[in-house]
């Protein structure tokens, strides 16, 4: 995608600034392109939210959980965070900037207690002989 706003920004087509892609598309192809790349960001969005659902629910399920049970619980995950998404009456971004953040605070900790338990576990050995 890079290089296709590298070759309508050489033509000399200024931008806008709040949706630069978009924009980039409609200068190449016009109204259609600007569909396409709806179309294409809203289709990357929706598998983007299931494969996080899905994600989340493999991480506190196991693998003798059934198949239908996996599935029930990912779409109740993407109704309840939808739920909270209205809810809160806040923006996506501002979701994801909150989802961020925790992840930065929580990847540390996680880190740091894997590398106590390793420095803490007493050595095995599982050679024999």
């Amino acid at each position: 995608m890079a290089v296709a706003v590298l070759g309508v920004v050489a033509t000399g087509v200024t931008l806008s600034e709040d949706n630069t892609a978009a924009d980039a598309f409609y200068h190449a192809t016009g109204v259609i392109g600007l569909r396409m790349f709806g179309i294409v960001l809203g289709a990357a969005g929706l598998s983007s939210v299931i494969d996080a659902s899905y994600t989340s629910i493999s991480f506190i399920t196991t693998q003798k959980t059934a198949p239908k049970l996996r599935a029930g619980l990912t779409v109740t995950f993407i109704v309840a965070c939808a739920t909270a998404y209205l809810a809160l009456n806040q923006a996506p971004q501002a979701m994801l900037i909150f989802a961020g953040a925790f992840n930065g605070f929580i990847l540390p900790i996680g880190f740091a207690v894997v590398m106590w338990i390793t420095v803490c576990r007493p050595a095995t050995s599982t050679r024999s002989g």
